[in-house]
């Protein structure tokens, strides 16, 4: 059985690193969602400025800067996110708290 590290800084882990990858095996899984929300607190403390994720595209570019720049059009995004990434509930609600949390801490979100 594999052990789940429960105290994961990432913020020792970037180190001097200017950009980090953060991956999933499987889109479907909320837990690594949940973990990628920790490790954007952690890398916003450390000195990130940017979170950028494959599910938004240029397309929807100006609804996630009028959501940055006003804290309103979240619907829009969350749309998104169960238009094109919904395999089930847990993915499009996963990616939609993603940009909540990089947004709640202060990075920019990028396409």
């Amino acid at each position: 059985m594999n052990k789940i590290n429960t105290d994961v800084n990432y913020r020792k882990m970037a180190g001097n690193a200017r950009l980090v990858i953060i991956a999933e095996s499987s889109h479907n899984p909320a837990s690594y969602k949940y973990e990628a929300m920790r490790a954007l607190k952690q890398l916003k403390a450390a000195g990130f400025t940017h979170f950028a994720m494959e599910m938004l595209p240029l397309k929807i570019k100006e609804k996630i800067e009028f959501y940055q720049r006003t804290g309103k059009g979240f619907d829009a995004i969350k749309l998104h996110f169960k238009e094109n990434w919904n395999w089930n509930s847990a993915a499009s609600t996963g990616y939609g708290e993603l940009v909540k949390t990089a947004n709640s801490v202060g990075l920019k979100l990028s396409h």
